[in-house]
């Protein structure tokens, strides 16, 4: 397990990412299936996650996840989704998102932040906390 803490700008914000290494099982077909993607919110307010993608090395990329289009999150919970990230078998990838935060009146503008590059293994976890 890796546990690496990022803190971003313009909104100070902690970001954790934990990656578990899958067992014996999936590296037999040493795919990226069951990719756990995960977000908390530790904010006071609501947040939207409104786009994530993933980078394709192999062709030099992103590619979409479009399952987590204006996704919201209450303070203090979390949203995952388990994911299969086609193109990135056993390769090198990282994650970026988008996200914003409730106001009085409306939604922040938009945020972007781009993880760490990591090994994608199938059953992997990769968790997000927005603060």
């Amino acid at each position: 397990m890796m546990i690496t803490k990022f803190i971003f700008s313009p909104m100070t914000a902690i970001i954790l990412v934990s990656m578990t290494l899958p067992g014996p099982a999936a590296a037999l077909f040493d795919t990226c299936q069951d990719l756990e993607i995960s977000f908390e919110n530790n904010r006071s307010e609501d947040v939207k996650v409104t786009k994530v993608e993933y980078y394709d090395y192999d062709a030099n990329k992103w590619r979409n996840e479009r399952t987590w289009l204006g996704i919201r999150i209450n303070p203090g919970d979390s949203k995952s989704r388990k994911r299969d990230l086609e193109h990135v078998r056993a390769d090198d990838t990282k994650i970026k998102f988008e996200w914003k935060y409730k106001l009085a009146s409306g939604w922040s503008s938009i945020k972007t932040f781009e993880g760490p590059k990591f090994l994608c293994r199938n059953g992997g976890l990769v968790r997000f906390g927005i603060n």
